[in-house]
């Protein structure tokens, strides 16, 4: 699974883009308040386990989507 492919999950599960801070990638969930913000590589890049943890943990806490959900979802087609 490639960081582009997070990111469409992301905002398919409300989350939008907030731009570039300090070379990390920030995105915002408005309903939740909940961040995510992970360094900024190629879209065509595979994810990173402990950026793919991070998220599946923030997405789990705030209640936005289950980790094996999110992880399924990731690995369908584009």
């Amino acid at each position: 699974m490639t960081y582009g492919r997070m990111e469409e999950v992301l905002h398919s599960h409300g989350f939008t883009p907030r731009g570039v801070d300090e070379k990390n990638k920030v995105f915002v969930h408005e309903a939740t308040g909940a961040l995510v913000v992970y360094p900024e590589f190629p879209l065509d890049n595979l994810v990173l386990p402990r950026h793919l943890l991070a998220v599946k943990s923030i997405l789990q806490a705030y209640g936005i989507a289950d980790p094996v959900g999110f992880t399924a979802e990731l690995q369908k087609a584009s």
